[in-house]
């Protein structure tokens, strides 16, 4: 038994009083003699639930539930839409003991600010820019990824006869706005970990 004013009621008599009507056919269907859950808040305080109304909620990465992922990720102008449906049927009476919360129905507005991608830098000097830099190749940003992967194609190794390999790789990072292609470092690692013939040297500057 739970109050409700100066009364003791039973859970589900308090739930259904309370409850938005007509009531939901889950709670119209429930039993008189239904089981409750007891729990504690993080105040200590005790609480309870109808257990038929409780549900099991998964994490989005256990396996059972990863094939319906997708479906949950909606397009940016239905999850706005909504966003705004929840906050005006659900968040405009939250109570707290005393205190009624209302969430505004209007989003907070902040001032947009673009990112200019870095330019990058590949071997022998050659760039890749989409900010218009002086003397570097210059290209769309829908195609950055494409051109970098042609860039990153091993055309700035070059061997040497004999049983020795000379490789001189130059990695300058400029504060101005030069990115380290860390995709480029890890093709470079693997190269050098495959080659059987000696590395005569390596510049790292």
């Amino acid at each position: 038994m739970i109050p409700d004013g100066e009364k003791l009621v039973s859970l589900l008599e308090y739930t259904i009083k309370h409850s938005r009507k007509p009531i939901p056919q889950d709670l119209a269907s429930i039993a008189q003699d239904a089981s409750v859950v007891h729990y504690f808040t993080n105040q200590n305080q005790d609480r309870a639930a109808i257990a038929a109304l409780c549900h099991l909620v998964y994490e989005s990465g256990q396996p059972s539930i990863q094939k319906y992922h997708p479906q949950t990720v909606l397009k940016p102008g239905v999850r706005r839409s909504k966003i705004h449906q929840v906050v005006e049927k659900y968040l405009q009476e939250i109570t707290f003991g005393n205190v009624t919360l209302r969430v505004s129905t209007t989003p907070e507005q902040v001032l947009q600010k673009a990112f200019i991608l870095p330019d990058y830098r590949f071997g022998n000097g050659h760039k890749l820019s989409v900010r218009g830099t002086a003397g570097a190749e210059q290209i769309t940003l829908d195609k950055v990824g494409q051109k970098r992967a042609e860039l990153l194609k091993i055309r700035w190794l070059e061997c040497m006869s004999g049983s020795d390999l000379i490789v001189n790789i130059f990695c300058c990072l400029k504060p101005s706005a030069i990115v380290l292609d860390l995709y480029l470092l890890r093709i470079f690692k693997r190269l050098l970990i495959g080659f059987t013939r000696k590395v005569v040297a390596i510049d790292l500057k």
